[in-house]
């Protein structure tokens, strides 16, 4: 049974592998992927513990993927999913010029996009689609509406 997203659905997880491709191209490049503060790595997911709050879901953790002696390096930290508008977006702290983390936009959820507020219901799976500036946090080698992987949203009751 489906639970709404009304602030009673505490103790939820983003079970999400990002894109499994980039997964395996910073291992075949004998690269790193460094998960941290309180996320957890499961097979192919990544896993962040959360809940609601406000209008969306907010979860805790990060991950990092180094490869190439630093020249590929990507942090990803407590994603969230939050309205925009119409539109329901994945949205990440990571750092950008400077090294300042700031929040940003990572992916929109087209499929979501067509649910009013009140009948999103856990659990729930999704496929997200990179934005611009997801696009430039993976260093502009995906262009913007590529599909990442399916990310979950469970409860862990």
């Amino acid at each position: 049974m489906a639970e709404m997203l009304d602030g009673s659905a505490a103790g939820l997880q983003l079970a999400w592998p990002i894109k499994r491709s980039f997964q395996d191209y910073v291992a075949d490049a004998d690269g790193e992927i460094e998960v941290r503060d309180g996320a957890a790595r499961t097979g192919h997911d990544f896993v962040f513990p959360g809940g609601p709050s406000g209008e969306g879901l907010h979860f805790t953790g990060a991950v990092s993927f180094r490869a190439h002696e630093g020249m590929l390096s990507v942090d990803l930290a407590d994603p969230a999913i939050e309205r925009l508008g119409e539109a329901w977006i994945v949205t990440v702290l990571a750092p950008l010029s400077g090294g300042v983390a700031s929040r940003i936009e990572l992916a929109r959820l087209p499929d979501l996009a067509r649910l009013p507020d009140e009948v999103l219901g856990i659990p729930f799976a999704t496929q997200p689609r990179l934005s611009i500036l997801g696009v430039r946090l993976f260093g502009e080698v995906y262009q913007p509406g590529i599909a990442l992987d399916v990310l979950r949203v469970e409860s862990l009751r």
